[in-house]
């Protein structure tokens, strides 16, 4: 009957992730250098329009390149950049809204010293957030002689895509700036106390001279002390089990 009860238990969490998961909103890229701005929307052509959730005629300009729900692409010139991809990727594709986890590259490259690329993913419907998560974890890797990137991470209770300005908003990573080759990351300690609410990642890239440069940014959850505890005992119990079926063969 425990056993029973405990397997339907864990069906039902599995479930509820699956669920959360499923329900999901429209991963936005924005990529500007100057005058020169390229929208897209996750599974959209171009000439698709949003309105709503702080968007209002918002149009997409070019078609996401990408298959997959939860994840977004665009390749080609934003203003002096050869862009040659763009990728975000979350919610379905990784992590959940319980669980966020968002994943933002792009590889650019110049023929000359070129004005700021700024590119910007944006996702809303997060939330209720998982029980266990204590704050968020972001990183930043760069690659490219004569370039300086950073990255900013924001999440919003107003549950607004793009949203880094509100009172809602909450600045929960400043990366950078740092040149190719650098790495660097950052623990925010808190999550949203909310239903629903937005990530949004900011990359910059800055090319000094001609040069080909990709940025690599992540953002995940931070478990609590105590589910670490768990994994890190339950890793170890695997590793006892494995030693003592070697020791017995021997």
């Amino acid at each position: 009957m425990k056993k029973t009860l405990v397997r339907s238990l864990a069906m039902a969490f599995a479930g509820s992730l699956l669920l959360a998961g499923s329900a999901l909103a429209l991963p936005l890229l924005e990529l500007s250098s100057g005058s020169d701005v390229h929208r897209v929307a996750d599974q959209q052509a171009s000439g698709y329009t949003i309105n709503g959730n702080g968007l209002s005629g918002w149009t997409t300009t070019d078609s996401d390149f990408k298959s997959g729900v939860g994840k977004v692409g665009f390749n080609g010139y934003v203003g002096q950049y050869w862009d040659d991809t763009s990728i975000g990727s979350t919610k379905p594709q990784i992590g959940s809204a319980a669980i966020p986890r968002m994943h933002l590259t792009s590889g650019n490259s110049t023929d000359s010293a070129a004005p700021e690329l700024t590119v910007k993913f944006s996702e809303i419907d997060y939330g209720p957030i998982s029980h266990n998560l204590t704050g968020f974890f972001s990183e930043l890797a760069a690659s490219g002689s004569y370039s300086v990137q950073s990255l900013q991470v924001y999440y919003s209770t107003s549950n607004n895509y793009f949203d880094t300005t509100s009172i809602n908003a909450v600045k929960i990573a400043d990366l950078g700036p740092i040149n190719g080759g650098d790495y660097k990351h950052f623990t925010f300690p808190g999550v949203p106390n909310s239903n629903s609410f937005s990530l949004t990642m900011v990359g910059h890239i800055t090319h000094t001279a001609q040069t080909s440069s990709s940025l690599d940014a992540n953002l995940q959850p931070v478990p609590e002390p105590a589910t670490m505890l768990l994994l890190g005992s339950g890793l170890a119990g695997l590793a006892g089990v494995s030693r003592r079926r070697k020791a017995k063969k021997a």
